[in-house]
Protein backbone atom coordinates (compact mmCIF):
# COMPACT_ATOMS: atom_id res chain seq x y z
CA UNK A 1 0.00 0.00 0.00
CA UNK A 2 2.94 2.30 0.95
CA UNK A 3 4.44 1.83 -2.83
CA UNK A 4 0.87 2.69 -4.42
CA UNK A 5 0.54 5.92 -2.36
CA UNK A 6 4.20 6.57 -2.75
CA UNK A 7 3.36 6.33 -6.79
CA UNK A 8 0.48 8.51 -7.08
CA UNK A 9 2.57 11.51 -4.73
CA UNK A 10 5.49 10.99 -7.32
CA UNK A 11 2.88 11.48 -10.20
CA UNK A 12 1.21 14.18 -8.76
CA UNK A 13 3.83 16.00 -7.73
CA UNK A 14 5.62 15.83 -11.46
CA UNK A 15 2.35 17.07 -12.93
CA UNK A 16 2.58 19.62 -10.80
CA UNK A 17 5.49 20.47 -12.25
CA UNK A 18 5.34 20.16 -16.02
CA UNK A 19 1.89 22.69 -16.13
CA UNK A 20 2.51 24.94 -18.88
CA UNK A 21 -0.05 27.18 -17.56
CA UNK A 22 2.27 27.33 -14.66
CA UNK A 23 5.12 28.95 -16.81
CA UNK A 24 5.24 32.91 -16.96
CA UNK A 25 8.08 33.65 -19.14
CA UNK A 26 10.52 31.61 -21.22
CA UNK A 27 12.84 32.15 -23.86
CA UNK A 28 15.77 34.68 -23.65
CA UNK A 29 16.82 37.75 -25.51
CA UNK A 30 19.98 37.42 -25.52
CA UNK A 31 22.08 40.23 -25.39
CA UNK A 32 19.98 41.02 -22.29
CA UNK A 33 19.39 38.03 -21.11
CA UNK A 34 15.43 38.89 -20.73
CA UNK A 35 12.94 36.20 -21.48
CA UNK A 36 9.56 36.75 -22.95
CA UNK A 37 6.08 36.48 -21.75
CA UNK A 38 2.46 36.05 -23.82
CA UNK A 39 1.82 39.26 -25.51
CA UNK A 40 -1.48 41.30 -25.48
CA UNK A 41 -4.65 40.44 -27.50
CA UNK A 42 -4.75 44.31 -27.92
CA UNK A 43 -1.79 44.22 -30.10
CA UNK A 44 -2.68 41.38 -32.17
CA UNK A 45 -6.04 43.31 -33.21
CA UNK A 46 -3.47 46.44 -34.28
CA UNK A 47 -1.68 44.27 -36.34
CA UNK A 48 -5.20 42.26 -37.37
CA UNK A 49 -5.81 46.14 -38.70
CA UNK A 50 -3.18 46.79 -39.78
CA UNK A 51 -3.26 43.88 -42.55
CA UNK A 52 -6.89 44.72 -43.19
CA UNK A 53 -6.39 48.32 -43.92
CA UNK A 54 -3.50 47.54 -46.07
CA UNK A 55 -5.62 45.03 -48.15
CA UNK A 56 -8.02 47.72 -48.98
CA UNK A 57 -4.93 50.23 -49.52
CA UNK A 58 -6.38 52.42 -46.94
CA UNK A 59 -3.37 55.05 -46.70
CA UNK A 60 -5.25 57.21 -44.11
CA UNK A 61 -5.63 54.16 -41.50
CA UNK A 62 -2.12 52.55 -42.16
CA UNK A 63 -0.73 55.75 -41.06
CA UNK A 64 -2.53 56.06 -38.49
CA UNK A 65 -1.65 52.67 -36.65
CA UNK A 66 2.32 53.56 -37.63
CA UNK A 67 4.77 56.00 -35.37
CA UNK A 68 5.74 59.35 -36.83
CA UNK A 69 8.78 57.14 -38.33
CA UNK A 70 8.95 53.65 -40.08
CA UNK A 71 11.34 51.45 -40.13
CA UNK A 72 10.98 48.49 -42.31
CA UNK A 73 13.44 46.11 -43.26
CA UNK A 74 12.08 44.38 -46.63
CA UNK A 75 12.79 40.60 -46.93
CA UNK A 76 14.39 41.09 -50.20
CA UNK A 77 16.87 43.97 -49.19
CA UNK A 78 20.27 44.69 -47.02
CA UNK A 79 19.65 47.42 -45.60
CA UNK A 80 16.08 48.69 -43.84
CA UNK A 81 13.64 51.71 -45.20
CA UNK A 82 13.44 54.49 -43.11
CA UNK A 83 10.61 56.84 -43.85
CA UNK A 84 8.63 59.35 -42.40
CA UNK A 85 4.57 58.88 -41.46
CA UNK A 86 3.59 60.89 -44.33
CA UNK A 87 5.68 59.06 -46.67
CA UNK A 88 4.04 56.16 -46.71
CA UNK A 89 1.88 56.91 -49.65
CA UNK A 90 5.06 56.59 -52.08
CA UNK A 91 5.07 53.20 -51.12
CA UNK A 92 1.75 52.02 -50.72
CA UNK A 93 1.47 53.83 -54.20
CA UNK A 94 3.07 51.19 -56.21
CA UNK A 95 0.55 48.94 -55.63
CA UNK A 96 -2.85 48.34 -57.80
CA UNK A 97 -4.36 45.73 -55.07
CA UNK A 98 -2.80 43.59 -52.24
CA UNK A 99 -4.35 40.00 -50.74
CA UNK A 100 -2.89 39.60 -47.48
CA UNK A 101 -3.98 36.48 -45.87
CA UNK A 102 -2.83 36.22 -42.53
CA UNK A 103 -1.64 32.44 -40.81
CA UNK A 104 -0.72 33.32 -37.28
CA UNK A 105 -0.43 35.94 -34.78
CA UNK A 106 1.59 35.10 -31.94
CA UNK A 107 2.19 38.16 -29.59
CA UNK A 108 5.10 38.56 -27.22
CA UNK A 109 6.50 40.63 -24.90
CA UNK A 110 10.06 40.93 -23.01
CA UNK A 111 9.10 42.96 -20.07
CA UNK A 112 12.78 43.51 -19.02
CA UNK A 113 12.96 46.13 -22.09
CA UNK A 114 9.09 47.05 -22.63
CA UNK A 115 9.14 45.68 -25.62
CA UNK A 116 5.79 44.38 -27.09
CA UNK A 117 6.41 42.66 -30.40
CA UNK A 118 3.65 40.54 -32.96
CA UNK A 119 5.26 37.72 -34.84
CA UNK A 120 2.62 37.29 -38.19
CA UNK A 121 3.28 34.38 -40.96
CA UNK A 122 1.25 35.39 -43.96
CA UNK A 123 0.65 34.72 -47.44
CA UNK A 124 0.81 38.18 -49.35
CA UNK A 125 0.02 38.88 -53.12
CA UNK A 126 1.20 42.13 -54.45
CA UNK A 127 -0.45 43.31 -57.90
CA UNK A 128 1.99 46.43 -59.06
CA UNK A 129 0.37 48.92 -61.17
CA UNK A 130 2.95 47.99 -63.77
CA UNK A 131 1.39 44.50 -63.99
CA UNK A 132 4.21 42.22 -62.20
CA UNK A 133 3.01 39.85 -59.47
CA UNK A 134 4.91 38.80 -56.58
CA UNK A 135 3.15 36.45 -54.32
CA UNK A 136 5.29 36.03 -51.16
CA UNK A 137 5.21 33.67 -48.08
CA UNK A 138 6.35 36.02 -45.22
CA UNK A 139 7.50 35.76 -41.39
CA UNK A 140 6.74 39.46 -40.06
CA UNK A 141 8.23 40.66 -36.51
CA UNK A 142 5.87 43.90 -35.55
CA UNK A 143 7.29 46.33 -32.77
CA UNK A 144 4.21 48.18 -30.95
CA UNK A 145 5.22 51.59 -29.05
CA UNK A 146 3.84 52.81 -25.57
CA UNK A 147 1.55 55.16 -27.53
CA UNK A 148 0.06 51.53 -29.72
CA UNK A 149 1.77 52.61 -33.03
CA UNK A 150 3.90 50.28 -34.71
CA UNK A 151 7.16 51.50 -35.05
CA UNK A 152 9.24 48.49 -36.56
CA UNK A 153 8.71 45.79 -39.43
CA UNK A 154 11.22 43.01 -39.80
CA UNK A 155 10.43 40.74 -42.48
CA UNK A 156 11.43 37.51 -43.94
CA UNK A 157 10.79 35.23 -46.84
CA UNK A 158 10.32 31.86 -48.07
CA UNK A 159 9.64 30.79 -51.73
CA UNK A 160 7.73 27.36 -50.58
CA UNK A 161 4.76 28.99 -48.71
CA UNK A 162 2.62 30.79 -51.01
CA UNK A 163 2.19 28.86 -54.49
Amino acid sequence: MKFYLMLFSIALLSCNQNNPAAVNSAGEWVPTGHSFSLGQAEDVDLIKGMMADFNNLDLQSVQNRWGDTITFYPYNMKEPIIMANEDLGLWMGQFDSVQTTPLQFLPISNKGQGVRIVHTIQNENRFYKDGSVEKLHLYNIWFINDQNKVTTLRQFGADWGNN
